[in-house]
């Protein structure tokens, strides 16, 4: 008999690009944004406080994780999110340069900061 190799990657070749990924997500939400509306003109007390409102998605992301077990696959959330990911981000650049661009680059920030929180939960799934 024939023994069945496994097919699974090992996880040297995925986790650390993938936590990485994680990682900048959080960085560019929370702590570039802060440095963009400073940037931008936008007053310290106002920057400080959009970002981390901003960050807190991260912190209730356990509210939402329930959620994710019952629809598709961890590497699926994870492939969907990032996709969607690079999407807010691309669109972030044209609504700088809007004339009003706090609330649409606010919107598309809040929708990165949930899409990254998601993909962290995900990421996290495929890897336990």
């Amino acid at each position: 008999m024939s023994q069945a190799k496994h097919t699974y990657k090992h996880p040297l070749l995925w986790v650390p690009t993938s936590y990485f990924t994680m990682g900048m997500v959080y960085i560019t939400v929370v702590t570039a944004s802060n440095i963009l509306f400073k940037n931008l003109g936008m007053d310290n007390a106002k920057s400080a406080l959009y970002s981390s409102l901003l960050g807190l998605t991260f912190t209730f992301k356990p509210l939402w994780s329930p959620l994710l077990e019952l629809f598709k696959s961890k590497k699926w959330w994870v492939i969907l999110m990032q996709v969607l990911l690079a999407g807010a981000f691309a669109l972030m650049a044209p609504a700088l340069r809007l004339q009003a661009w706090v609330i649409p680059v606010l919107g598309l920030l809040l929708v990165a900061s949930i899409l990254g929180a998601t993909q962290d939960i995900g990421t996290d799934g495929v890897y336990v």
